[in-house]
């Protein structure tokens, strides 16, 4: 089927063929986009992927307002956090002059909110992966209409259909691996917000950064924890 298809093409006119071929190209990135990390950057923002690096950020953030004596509001945020939306909040917040209990009751309606839109990015995530697998019944539909009415009229309907097999394919090996990636993405998303929220709580309460330092390592979950277990056991 697949050498028939490209005799039906690359005989007759050649630079159609070329110009299929140079479809792959955006064929394969656009199924790279939809199932290789920048979906899952939309979807969930991440900071980091490391707990280790996030502390860090956090506790120069806490050396800052040490430093300015407390003044949140004329500190510089650390450059490896400054775009993280519930980071920015947070400095908001104690900026504002917002106490411990009102960060945490802020960063918690964050979670929450992060949380109840798992079922929409799953959605997105499922759409992504299925894409791929149409284009997939596409070429087969079109290959099994061209075979049938064998003609040098069907050459771009053969270079559309290798088009669509070629894209169907890419999008299904990185599209597919999005479902799986997804929902670890979103635990360690949780386990940053954790982390933020504590971060910024214990800094509103005027602790010093070795304290930072020392609370933000114990609340990270051992392997196999979830973070609402080592929250919990915070």
């Amino acid at each position: 089927m697949l050498s028939f298809l490209a005799q039906s093409f690359w005989s007759e006119w050649p630079w159609q063929a070329l110009a299929g071929v140079a479809l792959i190209v955006p064929a394969y990135f656009l199924a790279r986009l939809l199932g290789g990390p920048k979906l899952i950057e939309r979807l969930v923002y991440s900071t980091s992927g490391k707990p280790s690096q996030l502390i860090d950020a956090l506790v120069e953030y806490s050396v800052l307002v040490q430093v300015a004596g407390g003044r949140a509001a004329s500190v510089s945020l650390p450059q490896a956090i400054k775009h993280d939306p519930a980071f920015r909040l947070g400095t908001r917040l104690l900026a504002g002059g917002a106490g411990p209990d009102r960060l945490r009751e802020s960063m918690d309606q964050y979670m929450n909110r992060f949380a109840t839109r798992a079922s929409h990015r799953r959605r997105v995530a499922v759409l992504a992966a299925l894409a791929p697998i149409a284009l997939l019944i596409f070429f087969m539909l079109a290959a099994a209409h061209i075979m049938a009415t064998p003609s040098s009229t069907n050459a771009w309907s053969a270079a559309a259909t290798f088009v669509a097999l070629l894209a169907g394919l890419a999008g299904v090996t990185l599209g597919i691996p999005l479902l799986e990636r997804l929902p670890r993405a979103e635990t360690a998303r949780l386990m940053e917000l954790m982390l933020i929220e504590a971060a910024l709580a214990l800094i509103a309460q005027g602790q010093p950064p070795a304290v930072v330092r020392d609370r933000l390592r114990e609340l990270v979950p051992t392997p196999g924890a979830s973070p609402a277990q080592a929250r919990a056991a915070a």
